[in-house]
């Protein structure tokens, strides 16, 4: 074969969708070709595929460019839609020295012959393997086979580890894909005759035997063996024996059509086709009905004229021409009644397609007033009357075709909800006493049902939409067992519709069976995939056949198995030989063998074993078989932490320690591996994205099942940026490609999302030609792809950006040299460019890649060498703290105390003495400053300073000890006096019925959005969904009516509870300014801002200074008696009258604590005030070289014990693994108010050096007054952080009084307090009229302490008499 190299890895490739006025070859279609173009233009147009078979500058090796225009030959004329324009790829090219991933594209399967007549818009070919195909038979045989397009079969390496140890490491998974589906058609590859096999093992002649020409006998590559060809391959020469297809090609197809069926005759493919079965839901609602009637009416104007068609309508009955009781399975004499009566019930398209267009129009909507999930449906029952239809007289005979019955039938169900009456039934409420039986019962059924089907070569299809639960634990196996699918929509609209038609026009073959043999030293371990083990005895025919035979459940090209396999032992032989074949009968009952055969080199070098690994097909194999495993959502938790695990241990077995770290180097040569398991952790297979167990089963069973390239994309989607001129540029799937100025089209798999950014969306014109473009694009990725995906298009801003945004790596958090390494496109923004593109993000508390990779404690190839340049305008500080992120070590010089305690100088050349022998130390860092970039730095800050950790959970953090010894302090203070007020604790629990959310519309309103659902129980449903409360009023309210609970308090009178409501607003001040040493406002609510349905509002307010906006401390609700009449909660008062209770509600949260770190911190970390600090004093000893260090080591530990005593929190650090410099920066970060240094010369004089967090001031401080000093000094620190909090907020403060004004202290980032008029609508004037990127202005309070009003003060906004003076500003 004629291998020819590719240009570099670095070029790019261009490609461009295919041109309706292009003129295209096409391949000759052989006349038992199944139909590929409908005649008639379908509603849903065929969305075409070109982009997803790019060529990838990612694959090792490649055998084959793509032509020059992108288009592979044999490509049938898309057809394109005409406005937007025909896109062009134009993938970026990769810097020198930092890896760029263009794309995970499809890998290069086995080369194959262009004698097989195969689709020729196929994927791009790379080398599997097949590099080392050099026939024996002739030197030349290699230039007369050219390479195919089709994936076959996908190694995740191309080479083998001869060691046994090294090559069975279950993290790195080896093993293949196969996809034994595809169409087929006469060739010069097809043979009419039966394959030379081994009488040994059985397996095929093939490729890479070796044949005694004179004898004509052949050796088997799998048992070694010598086979005779009956004399076929005597040849007088080696050039001779390439005219046998099987000894040219590692791949050829054998078909049988006549030996064994006489009465076969071929018909062209516009003559015939298989019966379809249309099973349809007649129990929908108007508007499901009316997008199911526009999905049908498209779906039989798509079908070719000769297809066969039925129409079968359930819901408490069967109807087809007859109608048949639907609470019973139909009897053999009604089914045979049905059969060959009168009626057809399976017709062709050209003689019935005004029939079924007036039976569309005549659905009507379900007439009954029943809920959705309590109506009848005789599913059951109707897929039995259709699998008699499809078995029936009218299947078995086609013009010009004599079929065997129910050949290759599908019946398509078309579901709104479960299947509630007659066979196969549940009942319509979970709460049914005999529910888990019968559902067992009803699966059983089903399956059954499904296996049935599948004998009589039936596939049944079903595609669900709506919003009722069709309950799929008991229709998947239906459609598993018959080989068919089970699909998932949120309506019977577009995506539906194209559904429909793909399921019916796809090919499919039936009676498959897959049989795998391999080398001796290979044992295969495991099968995932659309079918289960063959148990056939082919011992009578091979004595040794030690073949693993899968039976196949349908075979079809969107589908594949991934097998897994390891080494037996040692391996001694140069090459290991796989063979696969496949057996089927396609859809006009021909018998074909397709056998593959593919040989891979075996090494000893691990480095030459990693280059050969494919990385994507490598991801996929974990993927499924991780999959396998994650049955449920809780299995899907332990799955995650075993993708950490696998990394951890490819890191370990295959990688390097870093030198001075504990840091593991991941192989290079894997770069990709990661990021795809890192997606597959985030992604809707094991994420948290997928929030119903549902879903994610459909979803499971899907991949388990799919094609090598909707596999890929469910693991990890591609993200593909919109450019000028209708170009697109392939980049990394990371939020970072989310620039206002563009779109950006993200292909997931089973969903596509269009993602416009907003400065493109202001433009109308120009936004609506780049949507048709993206949405052009779309269509094309996806055009051979079955479940056709959701096409889902929003703006930047929009509550459906979300979606979208989750799909994405967040690297926004990450420094900007991590960021250039994995996105090389930044390099060229400006700083505004950069800064307006940060400001953009939407901020998830994900872990980013890096971040990801740095918790494993694995050290990622990019991160670790980088190049010169990266650095070339960074400073020294954020050069330490760069090294620092990437080492896990420190790397700057700290500015080291002499043993007096005083700093080194630095060395002078001409200065005298010997230079002393310092060792120099690091400092840790943040990468972001407070005043240049606040939200990545207060990101950095609290998990640096060890507040928090993420959790895998979006919107969900973990307390670490340090922070949550924060909130022990408060809530203990707060404890405290609230039971002075006589008030007790109680515990509620977390769910709330929807019935108490229902009673309280007004108040959830706000929450809705936000409101979480528990929708399930074990497996089970539950029958009414359980919410978790978005609020604790609700609870408190529903269940108090015959006690007191805290946060909801009941009284009896309105003084009492305006009394209340000022007490713990009270201390409320004392918690932010007593111990956070943050200044607050008090004030009240304006009635817009106030809590919804409550009496009014008081609060505490607080003001960042940093970015100009104020923040809500905490507020304490009057509730008034409006939820006590509403729950009903009422008393018996001293007259002996029942009356209503006032109520009032109120709480704290952890928002104080990150308020203290927004006002306090600094550019070196957190700066905690003392009475919160876990730790008020840390005590580190500086030893030096000679230094008498135990007795330094000795007076840290008594001077941490003797502050400790003295009820002073003090810890001393002793760890001798970490320098001096090294602990003064760690406990800087986590913002210890005080440190004290005990080096040799304090140690001698019997004193210790005091350093401050807040201002870095130092002084020496003698033992004898050690307990004193240090209490004075903590107390002015504590003083000091909040008078200097307080000057800065007053600072900010501006009083106007004109609009005009107001703006202008808006611009300047000020809380303004400004006249008022107190009418809500002018309120939401200056909200509306102050909107922007930095969000709208609204009232803060109104405070207590009000300045004087002068008579005749005018409203700043409307211009009305004042009533009040009130604060405004942009708030968090």
């Amino acid at each position: 074969m004629a291998n020819q190299r590719p240009p570099s890895p670095g070029y790019s490739i261009t490609m461009t969708p295919s041109n309706p006025g292009m003129s295209t070859p096409h391949t000759e279609r052989s006349p038992i070709r199944p139909p590929l173009l409908t005649p008639a233009a379908p509603r849903f147009p065929p969305q075409q595929l070109q982009q997803e078979h790019l060529a990838s500058p990612l694959i090792r090796n490649p055998n084959l460019q793509s032509p020059p225009n992108g288009l592979h030959s044999g490509s049938p004329t898309p057809h394109m839609s005409t406005p937007p324009g025909p896109p062009v790829f134009t993938s970026p090219v990769r810097p020198a020295a930092v890896p760029f991933r263009s794309s995970p594209a499809s890998p290069q399967p086995v080369a194959f012959s262009s004698g097989s007549s195969l689709p020729a818009s196929s994927p791009p070919h790379f080398s599997n393997g097949s590099g080392d195909l050099q026939h024996h038979v002739s030197d030349s045989a290699e230039d007369s086979t050219s390479t195919g397009k089709v994936p076959y079969v996908l190694f995740s390496a191309q080479k083998v580890m001869k060691q046994k140890r090294q090559a069975n490491v279950p993290s790195l998974a080896f093993g293949a894909l196969v996809s034994p589906g595809r169409e087929v058609s006469v060739g010069p590859q097809i043979l009419q005759r039966d394959p030379h096999r081994c009488q040994n093992c059985g397996a095929y002649a093939n490729f890479y035997c070796n044949i005694l020409i004179g004898s004509g006998q052949w050796q088997c590559v799998i048992c070694r063996k010598l086979n005779a060809s009956e004399g076929e391959y005597i040849a007088s020469s080696k050039e001779e024996l390439r005219n046998f297809p099987e000894l040219s090609s590692p791949m050829v197809d054998y078909v049988q059509t006549g030996n064994r069926r006489p009465g076969f005759i071929p018909v062209s493919d516009s003559r015939m086709s298989a019966p379809i079965v249309l099973v349809i839901d007649e129990c929908l609602d108007e508007p499901h009905l009316q997008h199911l009637q526009s999905s049908l009416h498209a779906f039989v104007d798509s079908l070719p004229p000769t297809t066969r068609i039925g129409i079968i309508l359930y819901e408490e009955s069967v109807a087809s021409a007859d109608v048949l009781p639907g609470d019973k399975s139909p009897t053999q004499e009604s089914l045979k009644a049905l059969i060959y009566g009168t009626g057809i019930y399976l017709s062709p398209i050209h003689a019935s397609l005004p029939v079924a267009h007036t039976m569309f129009s005549s659905f009507r909507p379900y007439k009954l007033d029943v809920p959705e999930v309590s109506r009848d449906r005789c599913l059951g029952t109707a897929l039995e009357v259709a699998l008699a239809l499809v078995q029936g007289r009218s299947s078995e005979m086609s013009r010009g075709i004599v079929k065997r019955s129910g050949g290759n039938g599908r019946i398509i169900v078309c579901a709104g909800g479960p299947c509630t009456y007659g066979p196969g039934s549940i009942p319509h409420s979970f709460t049914h006493p005999n529910y888990a039986h019968m559902e067992k019962t009803a699966t059983k059924w089903m399956e059954h049902l499904g296996r049935e089907a599948h004998r009589n070569n039936t596939v049944v299809d079903i595609l669900c939409a709506g919003t009722c639960p069709v309950r799929i634990p008991i229709l998947q196996p239906l459609a598993k067992a018959s080989g068919g699918v089970l699909i998932l929509h949120d309506d019977f609209g577009e995506a539906f519709g194209v559904n429909l038609q793909r399921a019916a026009t796809r090919a499919a073959g039936s009676h498959g069976l897959l049989e795998i043999r391999c080398s001796d030293d290979i044992l295969i371990t495991q099968v995932v995939g659309p079918g289960e083990e063959a148990h056939v005895d082919t011992h009578e025919s091979f004595k040794n056949d030690a073949a693993l035979l899968i039976q196949m459940l349908s075979v079809e090209e969107t589908q594949s198995f991934s097998i897994s396999m390891e080494t037996k032992n040692d391996i001694k032989s140069d090459h290991v030989f796989f063979q696969f074949a496949i057996q089927y009968s396609n859809v006009y009952q021909a018998d074909i063998s397709r056998v593959i055969t593919v040989r891979l080199s075996t090494v000893d070098s691990v480095s030459a074993y990693l280059e050969s690994v494919q990385d994507e097909v490598a991801a996929v194999l974990v993927a499924k078989r991780t999959l396998l495993r994650a049955k449920n959502h809780s299995d899907a938790i332990d799955m995650r932490a075993t993708i950490d695990e696998r990394i951890k241990d490819i890191a370990l077995k295959f990688g390097s320690q870093i030198p001075k770290s504990k840091l593991c180097r991941f192989p290079k040569e894997l770069s990709l591996l990661p990021e795809l398991l890192f997606h597959l952790k985030r992604g809707p297979l094991l994420g948290s994205i997928v929030g119903h167990e549902d879903e994610r089963s459909v979803l499971r069973n899907l991949f388990l099942n799919a094609s090598f390239d909707l596999s890929l994309r469910m693991v990890a989607p591609r993200c593909l940026m919109h450019r000028e001129g209708g170009t697109f540029e392939e980049l990394p799937a990371y939020d970072l490609a989310m620039q206002s100025d563009t779109a950006v089209v993200l292909d997931h798999g089973t969903d596509i999302f269009i993602w416009m950014g907003a400065e493109l969306a202001a433009d109308e014109g120009k936004s609506a030609a780049t949507l048709a473009a993206c949405r052009t694009l779309a269509e094309e990725l996806t055009e051979s792809r079955f479940p056709a995906p959701r096409i889902l298009a929003f703006k930047e801003g929009s509550s459906q950006a979300r979606y979208f945004v989750s799909r994405l790596i967040p690297a926004h958090k990450d420094p900007p040299y991590e960021q250039e390494a994995r996105f090389p496109q930044l390099r060229s923004l400006t700083a505004e460019q950069r800064t307006k593109l940060k400001s953009s993000f939407l901020h998830f508390d994900d872990p980013s890649f890096c971040e990801w990779m740095r918790s494993l404690r694995v050290g990622f190839r990019e991160h670790l060498f980088l190049t010169a340049n990266c650095f070339a305008s960074w400073d020294l500080t954020t050069f330490a703290s760069t090294a620092k992120r990437l080492t896990g070590r420190l790397s700057t010089h700290y500015p080291v105390r002499d043993m007096a305690g005083g700093e080194s100088k630095k060395s002078n050349a001409n200065a005298g003495g010997k230079k002393k022998d310092v060792k120099k130390e690091t400092g840790l860092g943040l990468s972001n400053k407070k005043d240049e970039n606040f939200g990545e730095w207060y990101s950095e800050v609290v998990v640096s300073g060890e507040m928090i950790e993420y959790y895998d959970i979006s919107g969900c953090y973990i307390l670490r000890p340090w922070a949550m010894a924060i909130w022990d302090i408060m809530q203990g203070f707060f404890d405290a006096e609230i039971k002075k007020m006589k008030i007790k604790n109680c515990y509620f629990p977390l769910f709330v019925s929807p019935g108490v959310l229902q009673r309280e519309k007004d108040h959830i309103e706000g929450f809705a959005p936000e409101v979480a659902w528990v929708t399930k129980s074990g497996e089970s449903d539950l029958e009414v969904p359980i919410a978790i409360r978005p609020t604790t009023i609700l609870l408190h309210l529903s269940g108090v009516a015959s006690f007191f609970g805290r946060k909801v308090i009941l009284l009896a009178t309105k003084e009492e509870a305006d009394a209340e409501v000022l007490d713990i607003l009270e201390l409320y001040r004392r918690i932010y300014e007593e111990y956070l040493a943050v200044p607050v406002i008090k004030g009240k609510k304006s009635e817009l801002e106030k809590f919804a349905g409550g009496y009014y509002t008081m609060t505490v307010e607080a003001f960042i200074p940093d970015t100009g906006r104020a923040i809500q401390g905490a507020t304490s609700h009057c509730l008034g008696q409006n939820f006590a009449k509403m729950f009903e909660i009422n008393f018996e008062n001293e007259k002996g009258e029942k009356a209503m209770v006032w109520q009032n509600s109120w709480a704290f949260t952890t928002r104080t604590i990150g308020v203290m770190i927004m006002v306090h911190g600094d550019d070196r970390g957190l700066v905690l005030p003392p009475k919160v600090s876990s730790v008020q004093v840390i005590v580190v000893p500086v030893p030096y070289k000679d230094a008498d260090t135990q007795g330094i080591f000795d007076a840290c530990t008594a001077t941490a014990n003797i502050l400790s005593e003295a009820g002073i929190r003090a810890e001393v650090d002793l760890r001798d693994n970490y320098s001096p410099g090294w602990k003064y920066s760690h406990w800087e970060m986590k913002g210890v108010p005080l440190r004290i240094e005990i080096g040799p010369k304090d140690f001698a004089k019997n004193q210790v050096r005091a350093v401050r967090r807040d201002n870095s001031a130092k002084s020496d401080i003698p033992q004898a007054s050690l307990v004193e000093q240090v209490k004075k000094i903590l107390a002015d620190i504590q003083q000091s952080l909040f008078d200097a909090a307080k000057q800065k907020r007053d600072a900010c403060i501006q009083i106007v009084k004109t609009w005009d004004e107001f703006i202008d202290a808006l611009g300047k980032k000020k809380m303004i307090l400004a006249p008022w008029c107190d009418e809500e609508e002018v309120e939401k004037d200056v909200k509306a009229q102050t909107k922007g990127e930095m969000g709208a202005v609204k009232t803060l309070c109104s405070p207590f302490d009000q300045p004087e009003l002068p008579k005749g003060t005018k409203c700043f906004a409307s211009g009305k008499p004042a009533k009040k003076w009130s604060y405004w500003g942009r708030s968090y």
